[in-house]
């Protein structure tokens, strides 16, 4: 977690207006949160097996929204510590974010579907 409010105090200090690097940051931090907070819900129990599934789909399209909300949130803060006269992400370019939260909803669930599949297919064990 240091080391991602490390790099995006560094991303923010840059003259850069691309997607890519604050896109991997909110990535960063999207999964960062999720993982401390997963830490602290399931310290004393796990989950019981047959709730794992929908826990996927819950997590997956969380994460998405997430995803979205931290990188117009990463842009907004360049933005403010910047303070040029034309802003480094223009307010159509963060509405745009934040309006793509419902595909990357359906896309986060998608994939951690498709995590849960391959993991449960590699840990699941065979009859002889």
């Amino acid at each position: 977690m240091l080391l991602c409010g490390a790099g995006m105090f560094f991303w923010s200090g840059l003259e850069d207006n691309d997607l890519t690097l604050v896109t991997l940051l909110a990535l960063w931090l999207t999964m960062s949160l999720v993982v401390l907070w997963g830490i602290n819900q399931f310290k004393n129990a796990l989950p019981p097996p047959s709730h794992l599934p929908l826990l996927a789909v819950i997590m997956g399209a969380g994460m998405g929204i997430l995803m979205s909300i931290n990188m117009a949130g990463l842009m907004l803060f360049k933005n403010l510590r910047h303070s040029h006269f034309f802003p480094d992400y223009p307010f159509e370019m963060l509405r745009d974010i934040l309006a793509r939260a419902p595909f990357w909803a359906v896309a986060g669930m998608l994939i951690a579907v498709g995590i849960f599949l391959l993991a449960r297919l590699f840990t699941q064990k065979s009859d002889p």
